[in-house]
């Protein structure tokens, strides 16, 4: 029997990585092609992740290509979502709002949520950064230019120099 690849992107948030894994939102699955192997490999992942799959049905299965995309757009978006908050708080501070309270106006909002809506110093850790990275340069090896991101990460940088001036204005 030949080899399949197989591409199974966590999804895990630092210091929740063990109540991630344990309770998964998704969990995505790449294999290419539907030879008889490729679909013995989707039954087999089916297998191993069926204890974690039990009140609904959380596997979406696709091509490897696109469940590694997936992954950098899940985190590039998220990152999105921080540097759009750090943003409009530095706006706030400007005019006198309160951001917390916008932030709890917007995020009932049910098509956007609660989650990385929090104003701070910015995205760090070990995937936003890269991630929003990568899929730049993958856009750019492809002649497209993502402005989004370049602002995403742009805001992101210059966030921590803000933080930086506050605490001197502050003292």
């Amino acid at each position: 029997i030949g080899a399949i690849a197989v591409s199974n992107p966590e999804f895990l948030k630092e210091g929740a990585a063990i109540n991630d894994f344990m309770r998964p939102d998704r969990i995505v699955i790449g294999i290419d092609g539907h030879t008889p192997e490729a679909d013995h490999a989707r039954t087999m992942m089916r297998t191993l992740y069926a204890p974690f799959n039990r009140n609904h049905e959380r596997i979406i299965m696709m091509d490897v290509r696109s469940a590694e995309f997936t992954k950098y757009a899940a985190n590039a978006m998220l990152a999105t979502r921080i540097s759009f908050m750090n943003e409009l708080a530095n706006l706030a501070d400007k005019v006198g709002v309160d951001i917390e309270m916008v932030r709890q106006g917007i995020g009932s909002d049910s098509r956007i949520g609660y989650s990385f809506l929090y104003a701070g110093t910015g995205y760090g850790g070990s995937c936003f950064p890269k991630d929003v990275q990568a899929l730049q340069r993958t856009a750019l090896e492809n002649g497209i230019d993502l402005g989004i991101l370049g602002a995403v990460e742009g805001v992101n940088q210059r966030q921590k120099r803000i933080l930086v001036d506050k605490i001197i204005g502050k003292f």
